[in-house]
């Protein structure tokens, strides 16, 4: 076999060989089959290898959580690393509450342009989902659904005072809430919801997916859920807002109906 032959029938041989991975006490295994000598070249070798193995493993844990720890104290990073919550398409970050209270009935501002239609069914034939009714409240007093087609808001008039029901397919964030608190976890049909029981602050991202923050304006104690209609193949985010009391609203979201 001449050294070509030999160079090739070990190229060969090389692509069959299987190593499989090292093992972490590799280096222990080792120092422990080498004779115990004071001075044995190759133990002090290896000591000092595996000590600047374990010494550079804590060195990169230090730094992963110093830059942890330095990333949490950017507000931004925090508020997207901590203090997300999403309920289908309203995301939440938290933040202290306003100073102010809340205007009692919901404003241009920090919400899509509406456009009042006649009834709930012409506003069916507008949108792409379903639209459900609250049997607690009755008949709405004001049906609106947004220029872009992808808010429906329903208005109703009642003892507690104006309660907007805003409806939306929750694939895409279409709301922001900041600015508040409080919050409880619930649920609604065994669905996620969120309660927020004091004032905050809501603002609108359009269909190119652009906060509008600057146009946020003050809500008041609202209920953010989500529920799936029968026979829907996503599911409907609703926002409830102008009921005080959480079980009433809980109550309100429950008794929502899809014709």
């Amino acid at each position: 076999m001449n050294d070509q032959e030999l160079e090739t029938a070990l190229r060969e041989l090389g692509h069959g060989v299987r190593v499989g991975p090292v093992p972490d006490d590799l280096a222990e295994r080792v120092l422990a089959r080498v004779p115990e000598r004071s001075r044995h070249p190759v133990r002090r070798f290896l000591r000092r290898l595996v000590i600047d193995v374990r010494a550079r493993r804590r060195l990169i844990a230090v730094i992963i959580a110093a830059l942890i720890a330095g990333l949490l104290l950017v507000s931004p990073v925090r508020a997207a690393v901590i203090e997300w919550l999403r309920v289908g398409g309203i995301a939440f970050q938290s933040a202290p509450a306003p100073s102010s209270p809340a205007t009692g009935t919901p404003g241009r501002p920090g919400r899509p342009i509406m456009v009042e239609v006649t009834d709930i069914g012409t506003a069916r034939t507008m949108i792409d989902f379903p639209i459900g009714l609250p049997d607690e409240l009755g008949p709405p007093s004001r049906v609106a659904v947004s220029e872009d087609r992808r808010v429906v808001e329903l208005e109703f008039e009642t003892a507690e005072g104006k309660v907007l029901l805003s409806q939306f397919d929750g694939s895409m964030i279409v709301f922001v809430k900041r600015n508040w608190d409080r919050f409880t976890r619930l649920e609604v049909n065994g669905q996620t919801a969120i309660w927020l029981p004091d004032p905050h602050t809501i603002s609108y991202v359009d269909p190119a997916g652009v906060e509008h923050p600057d146009e946020a304006r003050r809500s008041g104690p609202s209920l953010a859920f989500e529920t799936v209609p029968a026979g829907a193949t996503r599911p409907v985010t609703a926002r409830l807002e102008g009921l005080l009391d959480q079980e009433r609203a809980v109550a309100v979201a429950e008794s929502l109906r899809f014709g």
